[in-house]
């Protein structure tokens, strides 16, 4: 199976790689694979399900992925907080509030790190990847997305 992961990695069969390296149990590979191939296309193709089950499975196993509390860790709290609000938004407004900051913290985080990574192509003479331009656009909609979600939820 670990053979399979790396064929379908360097074919860039991003969700082949991905469930391979599950099965492989390398954790740290299918999270990375995650957050920079897979994640923006299953936001922007609004495919909520498999995003799930893909940061259910990467979770369970949370403690064997180095970046899981600064990057798959906010896509999952997330997910959880958008799925909360739309099922009632008028409960536990004060702990969603919270949950949004931290969570758009974490997010512009990985914002930060993808500029200082294309600020570093640029002096380089490399342009940004497509992968990394559309995780970027992802990740800014989700901070606006949040955003947006605190000035409805707070209080007037």
């Amino acid at each position: 199976v670990y053979c399979l992961a790396e064929f379908a990695e360097y074919q860039q069969e991003w969700r082949l790689a991905f469930l391979s390296y599950v099965r492989c149990m390398k954790w740290n590979k299918a999270h990375d694979i995650f957050i920079k191939y897979l994640l923006a296309d299953l936001f922007f193709c609004d495919d909520l399900k498999t995003l799930d089950e893909y940061l259910q499975c990467l979770e369970r196993h949370q403690n064997e992925i180095t970046d899981w509390s600064t990057k798959g860790m906010m896509a999952y709290e997330y997910l959880k907080l958008m799925r909360d609000i739309q099922r009632n938004p008028t409960q536990r407004v004060e702990i969603n509030l919270n949950r949004i900051e931290k969570i758009k913290q974490g997010m512009q985080r990985m914002v930060n790190e993808l500029n200082a990574c294309h600020t570093d192509n640029d002096m380089n003479g490399k342009e940004e990847s497509d992968d990394d331009l559309k995780l970027r656009v992802c990740l800014d909609t989700c901070i606006q997305k949040l955003e947006t979600c605190f000035t409805h939820l707070k209080p007037k």
